[in-house]
This record gives C-alpha cells, structure tokens and sequence, in this order.
C-alpha cells in the first residue's frame, strides 16, 4: 500500500534535477541525501552547480524547478525564500603574517594577497556590498586570483598562500584543527542568505516539494 500511494503521489522512479550554488551544494544538500535515500528512496536527485548568478539564469531558463544560491536578483518570475543563515569569515593559513592577530583593522586589508572567489559568485557579491558599507572600496584588495569555487579557495589558503573571506561552515573542521585561522576585521560583518528560488506562480511536483520540506528541517535544525 505505502508502495502504491507513493507512486500514486509521484515520489517513486522519479530523476529531480535541482540547481546549487557552491556552498549549498557541498554543505547543505549532503546533509540531506541520507534521510531522503531512507524516508523516498524512489526519488534520485540531480545537481547541477555553478555560481549562483548562473544557477538563477539557468532556472529563468526552465532548466529546473528549483535552485540553492548565495545571492537573489528581483527578477519577477522568481520567488526567493530565506533558506539558511551564512556568515563569512576572514581565513588564513597559520603561515600568515596575519595568524598571530586576534582583531584586523579595515584598512589593513589592502596589505595581503586576497583570493576571492569568481564574478557572480553571492560569496564575491556579499563581501563587495559588506566592505562598501564599511567604507571601504573593493578595488583596494591586493587581489592575487579569483578562483571558481569556494574548495579552490580554501585548498590555496591550506597551501599557505594569501587571506580570503570564506562561509565559516566550508572551513569549520579546519579551524577546529588550526589548519586555518579566522581574524576578526574591525568594524566588518559578513553575513547573507542562502536562498531556496523557486519559479513564481508555478505549484512544485511532490518529488521538489519533499526536498524543499527536507532542506528547511535540515536547516531549521542543522
């Protein structure tokens, strides 16, 4: 019976291709698989990555019913819903000059190699908008790479190479271990949203709509 209702909901044999952004797919969606492998095992579930602004692009583009990003635009045909907090942290690697400092100056900044993560990432996106509202202009980082994920960016850190603002959950097993050191900067908060987007006036199959109830108690209770 729970077989046939199943099928009859449209939870059995059924391929969900959703769209993630860097750090929604590698910290958020695995958190999720075991309990959706255990609890709708007829659901196999699809991910294709990218920067978020590609990620929304490509859901404008009807490519999937549903996107994890870092950043929102205010395009109508898109509905973005608050999914999960993100704060992002300052990080070096122990060789850094800046290892043995508790509480950087803003100014200081333009003193490091930065590594920053590629245009239309919402990690970039977030840090841009942060430093200006500290006063700060962007375009004063020491800019040494733009790197196309958030794990390029912290394999060149563990090399002991530069400083980078990274999501504090992509590096928490690091800096518990000391393989990496986050530095508070004076009078700077990096906090966003990482966004459940969804296209407007249209009602999600029952295979999206089990992921979205799974990634808000994942989230709701990380």
């Amino acid at each position: 019976m729970q077989t046939a209702l199943a099928e009859f909901n449209g939870l059995q044999h059924v391929n969900l291709t959703l769209g993630a952004s860097n750090i929604p797919a590698n910290y958020l969606i695995p958190g999720v698989l075991p309990q959706l492998a255990d609890e709708y095992p007829g659901i196999r579930l699809s991910m294709q990555t990218g920067s978020s602004q590609t990620i929304v692009e490509r859901l404008s583009a009807d490519e999937f019913e549903l996107a994890l990003v870092g950043s929102r635009n205010h395009e109508r045909a898109l509905v973005f819903e608050p999914l999960a907090d993100d704060l992002l942290v300052l990080v070096v690697s122990p060789q850094h000059p800046w290892s043995q400092i508790k509480t950087l100056e803003l100014d200081a900044l333009r003193q490091s190699p930065m590594i920053l993560r590629e245009q239309g990432s919402g990690t970039g996106k977030a840090l841009n908008e942060s430093l200006r509202e500290a006063g700060f202009d962007p375009a004063q980082l020491q800019v040494a790479g733009q790197l196309g994920s958030n794990e390029a960016v912290r394999q060149t850190l563990l090399g002991g190479f530069g400083a980078a603002f990274l999501s504090e959950i992509s590096v928490r097993q690091e800096l518990l271990r000391g393989e990496l050191i986050s530095i508070r900067v004076e009078n700077l908060h990096v906090q966003r949203q990482l966004w459940l987007a969804t296209r407007s006036r249209r009602e999600l199959s029952p295979a999206a709509q089990v992921i979205v109830a799974l990634l808000k108690k994942h989230c709701a209770n990380p």
